[in-house]
């Protein structure tokens, strides 16, 4: 594994979503200043070329400009903090960081991406190699999503606020923005691979408008619906609407009806795309809450004639990278115990992790390279080594909360401090 020490940004959901104005996800299955890290981060690749975009591009008005250094190092976390305060701590060494707002890192490494959205809502990045910050747009920024190549971010201005209509580009390292296309203002942008189209989530139907970055030309994709993602090829589009899971096809631009009697929750594609974990089943009431639903999650073969296969009532589901294995965590308001299991995609050997379960987790994430997982219980963030079995403490507090947050090259994890868990509730 990797020793770099990349410096990343805890993107607190819960802050995240009511920044945004969404209702969130249900319980189904499914979220030093002083001193550069030890090891430089990759150098980010030049802009793309603007003269592709389709309108002229003009320079930010801030430019890029410098705001200092934004990240501290600190060996105290303050589980005070209100709403919510964010931290970064290097998975070999324990070292931590504290840092302000929301963010994501660049899938290069070598940017971070931050939006104070429910301050005064400006788009920043941090330079992970030097940890200095600067203002790259200023205003409401609702949503944003990296490029492919790290190249640029795009944003939209927030629903109710000053800026103009439609979707912008900015590259991070000049702070040069351009327009792309008169796609509506909104809080959920997906970048897809290959880095051609960025579908935005129209936020009065839920249907989603694919822009071509190049031209600016739309596609409306009428899901209403926002239980959806993306394969890993950008191909195709699995979503859920009333109690149905459709496969879109963007290439032919038809839709196919896939299985009926699904649940709530968003559809998770395998890394090869040849599955989905989705909910399926009847819903299993919570003894503490009649009127909560749960379905069980199950694996879903495309193309076959198979049935879904359960797996176990269970929250924060999610696949190994390399697609072999699936991780759930045991969803104890309906099972009474919250254990961190693994299952192959058959639903065989199945494996507990934690064996603890009265104690209850959150988040349980594979890091990129696969060779761990991390979690938070609340009091406690903590990191399972799969090939030794250790399972380590890496920080220590209370309202601890971990959303599945790995640096890229699985150095370092972000987790956020405050509010409450919700759970069975």
């Amino acid at each position: 594994m990797s020793k770099q020490v990349t410096i990343v940004v805890a993107a607190f959901l819960a802050l995240a979503l009511a920044c945004a104005g969404d209702d969130g996800p249900t319980s189904t299955p499914d979220d030093s200043p002083t001193a550069s890290p030890s090891t430089t981060a990759p150098s980010p690749t030049s802009p793309a070329p603007t003269e592709s975009l389709s309108t002229t591009p003009t320079s930010s008005p801030l430019g890029g400009r410098p705001l200092g250094q934004l990240l501290t190092p600190t060996d105290i976390i303050d589980s005070t903090a209100e709403p919510f305060a964010g931290y970064i701590a290097n998975v070999d060494t324990g070292q931590l960081w504290s840092v302000d707002w929301l963010g994501t890192w660049s899938p290069d490494g070598a940017y971070i991406a931050i939006s104070s959205c429910c301050i005064d809502g400006d788009l920043i990045v941090i330079d992970v190699a030097t940890g200095e910050g600067r203002l790259l747009v200023e205003g409401n920024i609702n949503g944003f999503a990296w490029s492919p190549d790290s190249r640029n971010i795009a944003f939209t201005y927030a629903i109710n606020a000053g800026g103009s209509d439609g979707l912008h580009l900015v590259a991070p390292d000049s702070g040069l923005v351009t327009k792309v296309g008169d796609a509506p203002r909104s809080w959920g942008l997906t970048w897809l691979p290959g880095g051609d189209f960025i579908a935005v989530i129209e936020p009065s139907t839920r249907d989603i408008v694919l822009v071509e970055v190049a031209t600016g030309a739309e596609t409306r994709i009428a899901v209403s619906s926002s239980l959806h993602s993306w394969s890993p090829d950008g191909l195709t589009l699995a979503y859920i609407a009333d109690d149905v899971l459709y496969v879109y096809d963007r290439i032919t631009g038809e839709s196919a009806v896939t299985l009926d009697g699904v649940g709530s929750g968003v559809p998770r594609w395998s890394p090869d795309g040849d599955r989905l974990l989705i909910p399926y089943g009847d819903p299993i009431d919570y003894p503490s809450s009649p009127n909560a639903e749960h379905w069980v999650p199950h694996v879903l073969t495309l193309g076959g004639d198979s049935d879904p296969v359960a797996l176990t009532p269970g929250i924060f589901t999610s696949w190994s990278p390399d697609g072999r294995e699936v991780l759930v965590e045991r969803f104890g308001c309906v099972t009474g115990d919250w254990d961190v299991l693994t299952f192959e995609t058959d639903g065989s050997s199945p494996t507990n992790h934690t064996n603890t379960p009265d104690v209850i987790e959150e988040g349980p994430a594979f890091s990129p390279d696969g060779s761990m997982i991390a979690y938070s219980t609340f009091t406690e963030i903590r990191v399972l080594d799969l090939e030794t079995g250790e399972n380590r403490t890496l920080a220590e507090g209370s309202r601890l909360h971990f959303h599945g947050l790995w640096s890229p090259d699985s150095s370092t994890i972000a987790f956020s401090v405050g509010g409450d868990h919700g759970i069975c509730t």
